[in-house]
């Protein structure tokens, strides 16, 4: 799978799992939204453990945290998010920062992109995403670019891109998120061919963990018009504490001192 000596293969390597995640995370079903200071804590079958929190409400941010098998790597990174909404379209600006640490002490950073959704009301439904992917690491200069949607004669879910160290380019990159990726010409990864871990909850989790939230376990039994109730009180409640909050800030708040005093 390409020149592992080559100082970049952790740039190729890392582009490859989180490009073979996009044709996993897409659909249309309407997901419950996290509540303040909601977890999550899962294990994939090759032992990378998984950790996820709410953080914010308003702004909605996430945070989460994998830990590779043997701290191969350590994953961070937060998002949240911006909705525009035009006629029959969602533009999704997506925002927050990566990071990849490896055991070999090489971490990179790297950006979210933004998602774009058409035929929101009318017609077959449409979701791509946009932009540029960029990876840099903090030493050795190596930088990664992969553009999405701008390969001539070829749909929207195809991309190029290169790798470059020191500003000259030492690899290429191109494929499709929908179905494989090559970096010059060798295939890393296809669809076809791979089969993505499963993701496992653990068999104990913290009260906050999502497993427990009264309105999942009331649909995960058939129980609808209940789980909208109990996804309603909790929202609630969410809003009054959010309230209680705000009104407890503004009495720590400083106030500003008059001409007098």
């Amino acid at each position: 799978m390409g020149s592992t000596q080559s100082t970049w293969v952790n740039a190729e390597y890392m582009g490859a799992s989180q490009i073979s995640t996009y044709h996993l995370t897409s659909g249309f079903l309407k997901p419950l939204n996290p509540i303040l200071g909601e977890t999550f804590t899962g294990e994939f079958e090759d032992g990378t453990k998984y950790y996820a929190e709410q953080t914010s409400h308003h702004p909605p941010i996430s945070h989460y945290m994998l830990r590779g098998p043997d701290d191969i790597y350590v994953f961070t990174g937060y998002a949240n998010f911006a909705a525009h909404p035009g006629l029959n379209t969602i533009s999704i600006n997506v925002r927050g920062d990566r990071k990849i640490t490896f055991k070999n002490g090489i971490t990179y950073n790297f950006n979210n992109v933004d998602e774009f959704f058409d035929n929101v009301f009318i017609g077959t439904g449409r979701h791509q995403s946009v932009g540029n992917l960029t990876f840099k690491s903090t030493t050795g200069n190596i930088v990664a670019t992969i553009t999405y949607g701008k390969v001539k004669n070829k749909p929207q879910d195809y991309f190029t891109g290169t790798i470059k160290k020191d500003g000259r380019q030492v690899c290429s990159v191109y494929g499709s998120y929908l179905g494989f990726l090559e970096f010059d010409g060798v295939r890393y990864w296809d669809t076809r061919d791979l089969k993505p871990f499963a993701l496992h909850k653990t068999t104990t989790a913290l009260p906050s963990d999502s497993r427990y939230r009264p309105d999942l376990q009331q649909l995960a039994q058939g129980n609808v018009d209940e789980a909208q109730k109990c996804k309603e009180q909790m929202e609630e409640a969410q809003r009054k504490d959010a309230k209680l909050r705000a009104a407890v800030n503004k009495l720590q708040k400083p106030k500003k001192k008059g001409w007098f005093s």
